[in-house]
């Protein structure tokens, strides 16, 4: 997500903090992370906008007022994100069965301030360090800052969410709509699952359809629930055996990648820490 002032939208190289007259960190609108967070704290408080708010107000629009208070925290993909979805969804759905019958909505997730502030914080300090941007990646393309990529995530759900209306539940039990309200919250050690090779993480996949193996419904809800997550990755350590007793990926890397082999048949990513990960979108489906 990028922070853009008016003045430097067609090629930001000043650092767009107003008054800032250094360079711009390369792949990014500010010199530093201290001028980011002190332009949060001017603009417009609705998460998603990065407009100056009216005088004597914190939001730049009425709309955008009532957006915030409401916490209205989902909103239907527009035509161009849900072909772009839908496309990935299908394309990473590696098994022959079960198949899908029919994809019912895909909504955007809209994350709380602190938790896009902590991930946009965690991705500058991964992007510092390693200057991932200016890296290639296995395929030969540029890295996103951070290493940010997309993932999927299945969990379960304990409401009719996305059934009637877009209005999140209120029961603990819920992890989707406690992952929308809440964000991702890591497992405690003595209550990790069978399926959790390598310890104490948060876990994704590239394959939607192996994703799919961990959603589920609570009640009489027909429909599954998948999240499309954006994941700092940083530096993955590539492992192939159990490390059932991780709480941390090992010095010097920032999450663990779980690689194919004979004792793990689909890819994994697992992250140790909360700010590694925002909600994108979520997909409804049968």
């Amino acid at each position: 997500m990028n922070i853009i002032n008016t003045q430097n939208q067609a090629n930001v190289k000043q650092c767009c903090l107003i008054g800032c007259p250094k360079a711009a960190f390369p792949g990014y609108n500010f010199c530093n992370i201290v001028h980011q967070e002190e332009f949060e704290e001017i603009k417009c408080k609705l998460w998603s906008c990065y407009s100056l708010p009216i005088e004597g107000t914190n939001f730049c629009s009425e709309g955008h007022r009532f957006e915030y208070e409401n916490k209205l925290y989902l909103s239907e993909a527009n035509t161009r994100e849900r072909i772009e979805i839908e496309t990935l969804f299908n394309a990473k759905w590696k098994h022959s069965f079960p198949k899908v019958n029919k994809i019912f909505k895909i909504l955007e997730v809209k994350p709380v301030n602190d938790v896009l502030f902590r991930f946009i914080k965690k991705r500058d300090n991964l992007e510092m360090l390693g200057n991932y941007h200016s890296k290639k990646n296995h395929c030969g393309k540029l890295m996103s800052p951070g290493n940010q990529q997309r993932r999927f995530h299945g969990t379960k759900i304990n409401c009719s969410l996305g059934i009637k209306n877009n209005i999140v539940c209120n029961s603990p039990d819920c992890s989707v709509c406690r992952i929308i309200t809440e964000s991702f919250k890591l497992p405690s050690q003595s209550n990790l699952k069978h399926y959790q090779r390598f310890g104490a993480g948060i876990y994704f996949s590239g394959i939607s359809s192996i994703a799919n193996k961990f959603c589920s419904s609570l009640n009489s809800n027909p429909y599954k629930y998948m999240f499309v997550c954006d994941v700092l990755i940083g530096t993955g350590e590539r492992l192939s055996n159990r490390k059932t007793g991780f709480t941390e990926p090992s010095f010097g890397y920032d999450s663990v990648l779980g690689e194919i082999g004979t004792k793990l048949g689909f890819d994994e990513l697992i992250i140790y820490s909360v700010d590694q990960v925002v909600p994108a979108y979520l997909i409804i489906y049968e």
